[in-house]
Parts: C-alpha cells; structure tokens; sequence
C-alpha cells in the first residue's frame, strides 16, 4: 500500500501530459516507453557476441542430437544434452541481470497503468485479421499487443541478441 501511496502520484505528476490524451494513444506511448526502457538493459548489459555464439552451439547440438537419435546412440544423445543444458544456463546468467531490471520497471509501471485506465475500454484503431476493430480490449490487452510490438522493433533497431 505505501509504495502504490507514493508511486501513483509521483508517476502522475510526470506523465500528466499523456494521461491528457485519447487512451488509446497514451497507453501506446506508455507501451513504448516502457519498452524502450525495457530494451536498454539488454542492449547494454549482455555480450552479444557471447549470446549469438551460444545460441549457434547450441543449434549445431540439436541437430547432432537429432542424428544421434536416429541412429540410436543413447549415450551420444545424452553427452550433447548435457552440453546443451551448460550452454543454456549461460545463456540464461547473460540475461539474468537485463530481466530483473525490466522486471522492476514494470512493477512500477504495470500497477499505475492499472490505476490510471482501469475502466477503460479500448477500440483498436486498426483491423486485426479474424477479430476487425470492433473487438473491445481492456488497457492491459491493448498495452500488450503494443509494447509486444513495440519491443520487437526496438531491438531490431537497437540490435539486440536474443
């Protein structure tokens, strides 16, 4: 309760001019900002060379694995698997560090959105295939569909491996 008391007016009082604007729009501002600050972790703190290589590895040992399996070699099988699961745990200690600050972000973030636009039915202000726009999205499915958006051009732009 005390960290909502604090959080809510002082995220207020910064955002105040978006929170003027159509929902619609100021919650897909929010998803951008959001995840742009959320891309930045792992832009910066991740050794994308070292991710790019792991991931390789680990392509090359799933096809080996997949010979393996075919030829019935369970002991084969089972060394590759164990290097796999190696490479996968560094893989997941090079984005440890990324993901706890996006997780923090969106503690103070997600709550206040649902502060703010809680009775708020949004209208997608496109077509989507099979659903059209007349499908009405509360803030969270509308803040999702953008900052999923959102986050996947940011790191395209920004390059970031993952």
């Amino acid at each position: 309760m005390a960290f909502n008391s604090f959080m809510i007016p002082t995220v207020n009082v910064i955002f105040s001019p978006i929170t003027n604007l159509n929902p619609t729009l100021a919650i897909f501002i929010y998803a951008a900002f959001v995840s742009f600050l959320i891309t930045l972790p792992y832009k910066f703190l991740i050794d994308h060379q070292k991710v790019k290589e792991i991931k390789e590895k680990i392509k090359e040992l799933s096809e080996k694995m997949k010979e393996e399996q075919k030829s019935g070699n369970k002991e084969k099988v089972n060394e590759l698997l164990a290097e796999s699961m190696k490479l996968n745990n560094e893989l997941m200690r090079q984005t440890f560090k990324p993901m706890m600050l996006a997780f923090i972000i969106a503690i103070i973030f997600i709550p206040w959105l649902a502060h703010e636009y809680s009775n708020i039915s949004i209208r997608m202000p496109f077509s989507l295939p099979l659903i059209g726009n007349v499908f009405p999205f509360n803030w969270i499915g509308w803040y999702f569909i953008s900052s999923f958006t959102l986050s996947k051009i940011f790191r395209m732009l920004l390059r970031v491996e993952l």
